[in-house]
């Protein structure tokens, strides 16, 4: 965790004690106007922590001055295949098994995609 609050400090995110919503079946998010990530308080640790690589993903990859300078705007389903990936890569390097997770998850999201939008 507290290299977790340090990647977050470094990219100016706070990472909150409770989610101002409800956030169901999800299992954390990134608010992005808030710059503020928050977990389920129903999470495990062990759930928690590959959630948070992914919620900073995209704190660092989608937060507004990123999405300002693109040139288009990403679709959820990029948005979500750029989290996830990375963090199931950052899991992977530290040796915390995420597959049974993260490979359901990037599959659902690219589901429909064509060979033009996955190169």
């Amino acid at each position: 965790m507290r290299g977790i609050e340090k990647i977050a400090q470094n990219l100016g995110v706070r990472l909150l004690d409770t989610p101002p919503e409800e956030l169901g079946t999800a299992k954390g998010a990134f608010y992005r106007n808030l710059n503020a990530i928050a977990m389920n308080p129903r999470n495990t640790i062990a759930e928690s922590i590959p959630v948070y690589f992914h919620e900073l993903a995209h704190a660092d990859l989608h937060n507004n001055e990123r999405n300002n300078k693109r040139e288009r705007l990403l679709t959820v389903p990029e948005k979500e295949f750029q989290a996830e990936m990375t963090a199931y890569l950052v899991a992977a390097r530290y040796g915390i098994e995420v597959e049974n997770f993260s490979i359901p998850y990037l599959s659902n999201w690219t589901k429909n995609a064509t060979l033009e939008d996955k190169e």
